[in-house]
């Protein structure tokens, strides 16, 4: 499986207003660097959870031997899935194939979100190469406000800033705090 983002997110899960407040700073001098610990924050955070905080397209791509399908069901290695926008496939001469999303029962409300094949339907006959065969794109994250994004997930990330702002000299670049809130809403994909 390899996974890559394909748009990115337009804005961040906190503003850098919001980071200031809660850091107590009152200059303008060092706004770069916070919207930098912005965005890291939000990326560790991503990572960690396996998560997308806000609204962004995904890809993710199997591997798939000549004479081999894949395991049903495929899970989608970013949660939450809001929509599939399209599944296809490969063949031998990398030659594209788009596949009908009717054709699939499409689990976006599971953790993670999953797809498999619909009731008697079946894979396209040809056989498929062995690298990249069924390449799946997806919208994922939990909105695109910073007020759909969980308050703790929220919470994590100005903790974040404000350690990186209180210990520069901090080479692990992430607190105890951050830590706690993200692991419990780890995602885990087999």
């Amino acid at each position: 499986m390899n996974i890559r983002i394909v748009t990115p997110p337009v804005i961040e899960p906190v503003t850098l207003d919001y980071v200031k407040k809660h850091s107590r700073i009152k200059y303008d001098i060092e706004d770069a660097i916070l919207a930098l610990w912005i965005r890291s924050a939000r990326e560790q955070a991503e990572n960690i959870m396996g998560q997308s905080l806000i609204t962004q397209t995904w890809e993710v791509s199997y591997d798939i031997g000549v004479e081999d399908y894949p395991y049903m069901p495929i899970p989608l290695p970013r949660s939450p899935v809001q929509i599939v926008s399209s599944i296809k496939t490969y063949d031998t001469l990398g030659t594209e194939s788009s596949l009908l999303l009717t054709d699939f029962d499409i689990d976006t409300h599971s953790i993670p979100a999953r797809i498999d094949l619909g009731y008697c339907k079946s894979w396209p006959t040809t056989t498929l190469r062995s690298t990249r065969s069924i390449v799946i794109n997806y919208i994922c994250g939990y909105g695109n406000t910073t007020e759909s994004i969980p308050a703790d997930i929220r919470d994590a990330i100005l903790l974040y800033c404000t350690h990186r702002n209180e210990n520069r000299a901090d080479e692990s670049g992430m607190c105890a705090g951050f830590m706690n809130l993200l692991f419990r809403k780890r995602l885990y994909v087999r």
